[in-house]
């Protein structure tokens, strides 16, 4: 099973504009997202040593496969999983 895991902050603008993309490529894909407010999970941001947002972390059956941060296109987005995707499968 893939998971994407988005870390985000309210006070983010750039994170809000990454959401937006992240849910429409996940969605198309039957991704499962969860996304994570840094400002109040931040015992889960340490877990994934996570410390600046957006932060994207994808899973695989429960293991980190890959993640990202920073601001990416649709096509990077859909790059990025395709390449997960294609490793697995």
């Amino acid at each position: 099973m893939i998971k994407v895991i988005f870390f985000s902050s309210s006070k983010c603008a750039v994170c809000l504009s990454l959401k937006e993309r992240l849910k429409r490529v996940v969605e198309d894909y039957g991704i499962e997202i969860e996304e994570i407010n840094l400002e109040e999970k931040r015992d889960k941001a340490a877990k994934y040593m996570v410390f600046s947002v957006p932060t994207v972390v994808v899973e695989v059956d429960g293991k980190e496969s890959g993640r990202w941060s920073g601001v990416f296109s649709v096509n990077e987005i859909e790059t990025f999983l395709e390449r997960i995707i294609g490793f697995i499968y």
